[in-house]
């Protein structure tokens, strides 16, 4: 009699058995593979670009442990068995990003059964913010800022009203910050480098300060022969009506400290004793620091002074000694005039 027996675990038939002699025994061992399978991870940011260099750890429901680190396209794989319970969990981020995975339950139910998951991290990312500010912490608009990259990209921005100016910063670069045009009537700088970003959201913050450009508005007063003249009284008056007095010295000079984005108008406002004139000039400005607006002014000697000796003892009898000779001479010319005109009729 033949008999036929089938391993249901491989689907196959292993063959005939025939009985020849009473009491004949045969005798099989059957095996059975366990079944495994596949866990395949790919690591990507946010822009599904493939991220090397994160680490899984693959946990059984014994607490045995199984690491793997993603490739430079971002894979990892771990191999399973059936009759066991894993966890996975991303448990080392790239550098400079976040984020996190965690999957359990995985279980294996048939044999070359593969689990796949896509697991994405973020990019860290932080703000630089600039204040703008002068000598009296006064906020200043119009300060540019120029960001550079490790890569040398450049980025932009420019101070608003109230001295603020912000950049966006990603996580593996390393930045430099300058300032590169001083608002007008300003001088100063700022540099800053070896700026990275070492966690999301990191924000820098920096005060710069910018000084008002100073200058000088510096007179000299002469006479018409151009020997300086002392006492010479001069006002300067800038564009919200502020008015400063000074005096030419026995050089004949006078100075007048001036500032940046301001227009100042100069007056002679006291002519010296002896002499006269006047001076008139507006629209005064400086623009860059350390400028000095040259002025001379010019007065001219009184003529009747011009007649009375340096030194006199007697300046007033003199005058009416020459007040006296005119008045003869014109009596005299009358005299002339009147007796010719009898001598005609």
């Amino acid at each position: 009699m033949m008999y036929y027996i089938e391993q249901f675990v491989r689907n196959s038939i292993i063959g005939a058995i025939t009985l020849e002699n009473d009491g004949q025994k045969f005798e099989y061992s059957v095996g059975n593979n366990l079944n495994k399978g596949t866990i395949k991870v790919h690591k990507v940011d946010q822009d599904k670009k493939p991220l090397k260099g994160a680490e899984f750890t693959l946990t059984d429901d014994k607490g045995a442990k199984t690491k793997a680190v993603t490739d430079k396209n971002g894979y990892a794989q771990f191999s399973i068995k059936a009759n066991k319970v894993y966890s996975l969990d991303e448990t080392k981020i790239p550098t400079g990003y976040h984020g996190g995975f965690h999957k359990d339950g995985i279980t294996v139910a048939n044999d070359g059964q593969t689990f796949e998951y896509s697991v994405s991290n973020i990019l860290n990312r932080g703000t630089v913010k600039v204040h703008k500010v002068d000598q009296d912490g006064k906020a200043l608009k119009d300060a540019e800022f120029t960001l550079t990259d490790n890569n040398g990209k450049k980025l932009v921005a420019t101070t608003d009203d109230k001295g603020f100016a912000a950049f966006n910063l990603e996580a593996n670069k390393t930045y430099s910050l300058d300032e590169t045009k001083n608002p007008t009537g300003y001088n100063g700088s700022f540099h800053k480098d070896g700026i990275t970003v070492a966690k999301d959201q990191q924000v820098f913050e920096y005060t710069a300060k910018n000084n008002l450009n100073k200058g000088k508005v510096q007179i000299s007063k002469v006479d018409e022969n151009g020997k300086p003249v002392k006492g010479a009284e001069f006002t300067l008056t800038d564009n919200d009506g502020k008015k400063v007095v000074a005096t030419t010295d026995e050089k004949g000079f006078a100075n007048f400290d001036v500032v940046a984005n301001k227009t100042y108008a100069l007056d002679e406002t006291k002519v010296p004793a002896g002499y006269s004139g006047s001076y008139h000039k507006d629209g005064i400005s400086i623009k860059n620091d350390g400028d000095i607006v040259s002025i001379k002014a010019v007065n001219m000697k009184d003529k009747i002074q011009t007649l009375i000796k340096t030194g006199s003892k007697k300046p007033m009898a003199m005058t009416a000694i020459i007040a006296g000779a005119v008045l003869f001479i014109s009596g005299l010319v009358l005299i002339f005039v009147d007796h010719k005109k009898k001598m005609n009729a």
